[in-house]
């Protein structure tokens, strides 16, 4: 069943603000170094219109004597209690072409702000928001594209008078590539202990006061934090360890292709490319284990994203 209730279901809205100042640099490369920032509000969501009441040890109903309707059971409700915050620092450089060689490159560093959902947009508690609100995605962002044409061959600074087949061979060689350096996402614990609520939303753990990140000797891929700063909320209650206090592991990835164009007439080329993605083959490991009532999996990583592909193909321009 689903309802939607009118008293707050309104249209989101979001206020952005930039602040960017520009610098013309020497050998036509443009640097921006930027405020960015932005606030939602109003922001929709889904709920259990039908959660029930926390459990009280000194009246201890059952789950479906605590609820609003007592003869059903999950109601997803709509809603538009939620919201989020974004403040970032956001660094452009661009090279324009030229010479043979093309440069842009992104760094961003940020703090964002928004309400854990589960489910589909199912939040904890409609009641208490605000213990869903924490920190995600990634704090650190840098992302470099380039595309460079070797300086060989026809026209070129070196090999210039190269001609005919000896031309062809030496000429018409380009690089491209994209490298991405990620630091590792804000993550939210799990528990399978029952909140006493029956949400569809679940639970999350306790925080036993421990410093939960580790530094980086200390994490392992069967150990990357310190699992001993959560554990099970006792039974009937929602956990208290809170959004995104766990950092997972970072990526850096390089996209690299190697271009050969050959010259078949005046309009039309022929293009070989050998394309590698992950091309150093780099161990990129995926999040962790979140869920503290799998204590034998708790904090341990158990896969790693794709390694290195690499693909050949063949273009025909006319």
């Amino acid at each position: 069943m689903t309802l939607n209730y009118l008293r707050d279901k309104t249209v989101p809205t979001y206020y952005e603000w930039n602040f960017n100042i520009q610098r013309e640099l020497p050998r036509n490369v443009l640097l921006q170094v930027g405020y960015v920032g932005n606030k939602g509000l109003n922001l929709p969501n889904r709920y259990d219109a039908n959660q029930a009441v926390p459990f009280d040890p000194l009246n201890p109903l059952p789950i479906p004597a605590r609820r609003p309707y007592q003869t059903l059971g999950f109601i997803s409700a709509n809603s538009s209690s939620t919201y989020s915050n974004y403040n970032g620092l956001d660094v452009h450089v661009e090279r324009r072409f030229s010479s043979g060689l093309a440069l842009f490159a992104n760094y961003t560093w940020m703090k964002n702000m928004g309400i854990r959902s589960f489910d589909n947009y199912t939040v904890m508690d409609e009641n208490n928001i605000r213990r869903s609100y924490g920190p995600q995605g990634n704090a650190h962002r840098a992302v470099i594209s380039y595309i460079y044409e070797l300086p060989f061959g026809p026209g070129k600074r070196v090999l210039s008078n190269a001609h005919g087949l000896a031309g062809q061979v030496v000429g018409g060689w380009q690089i491209n590539g994209i490298t991405s350096v990620y630091s590792g996402a804000r993550l939210s614990t799990a528990s399978d202990v029952n909140s006493g609520t029956d949400s569809r939303a679940g639970n999350e753990a306790d925080a036993t006061g421990l410093a939960a990140n580790l530094s980086r000797g200390q994490r392992t891929p069967t150990h990357w934090f310190n699992t001993a700063a959560f554990a099970d909320p006792p039974y009937t209650r929602y956990g208290n360890a809170g959004e995104g206090v766990v950092i997972g592991p970072g990526t850096i990835n390089f996209d690299i292709a190697l271009f050969k164009n050959f010259r078949i007439s005046e309009s039309s080329k022929l293009q070989f490319r050998v394309e590698s993605f992950n091309g150093f083959n780099h161990v990129n490991l995926n999040n962790p284990n979140l869920n503290v009532s799998d204590k034998l999996h708790f904090g341990v990583i158990s896969s790693a994203a794709t390694a290195r592909i690499i693909q050949l193909g063949l273009k025909f321009y006319y």
